[in-house]
């Protein structure tokens, strides 16, 4: 759970680079009002802590700080190796990482005319070699609320490909796992929202195999 929610955070903020040209985050994560800061805590129970083990609920905490104009401070908009390329309109956010005097592509990620960032590709670094490990694929509706995501996981040689749904929250609602070209697994998700005076959600609930609970502090 801790490597994922890494994950997403890692992600949020690659997207910060030349960020004045973007949307801001605010807006990515559908925020309303003029927001300080959001402390956020998931729990998720059941969980089994190792084969055989007890179950406990792992909880954990993510914290976001914003710029008065609505991004996140943790920016990666000043690092030179980083790099922006324009290309027909879409435009490449690209990330370096030096391998023995060589830059290598380590993240990648692409807007659409409309500042929409429609794909992102986490690539494997190595010296002598270039290739994608991920990439993650986002599809918007005519008010450019993202509605899908495709998700697609390279590893020995097989695909893993991961298609959701999403409701107005940006929560997922339906997943369906491909691998091989087969179906191996659909899920369905339900959520519980209770929002601040800004319309903000400040507790979200979700139950299924798992219960799952996100609770928010937000500081205007």
């Amino acid at each position: 759970m801790k490597k994922i929610l890494f994950v997403v955070v890692q992600v949020l903020l690659l997207n910060q680079v030349n960020a004045q040209n973007l949307l801001s985050d605010w807006q990515k994560m559908r925020l309303k009002g003029t927001i300080d800061k959001i402390v956020e805590i998931h729990e998720r129970c059941p969980s089994i802590m190792a084969e055989g083990g007890s179950f406990y609920c792992p909880k954990d905490t993510i914290t976001y700080k914003f710029t008065e104009k609505g991004y996140l401070t943790n920016s990666n908009s000043e690092n030179e190796n980083v790099k922006k390329t324009t290309l027909n309109g879409f435009q490449y956010v690209t990330t370096y990482e030096n391998v023995k005097g060589l830059n290598k592509k380590s993240f990648e990620d692409v807007y659409n005319v409309k500042k929409q960032l429609i794909k992102q590709s986490s690539y494997y670094v190595h010296d002598t070699e270039e290739r994608i490990l991920n990439q993650w694929e986002y599809f918007y509706n005519k008010n450019g609320n993202k509605v899908k995501e495709k998700s697609t996981e390279w590893w020995n040689n097989i695909a893993t490909v991961v298609l959701s749904d999403l409701n107005e929250y940006g929560d997922i609602i339906k997943r369906q796992t491909i691998r091989n070209d087969k179906i191996t697994n659909e899920e369905e998700f339900n959520y519980k929202y209770t929002n601040d005076k800004y319309g903000n959600w400040i507790n979200k609930t979700s139950s299924g195999s798992y219960n799952e609970t996100w609770t928010r502090k937000i500081t205007y």
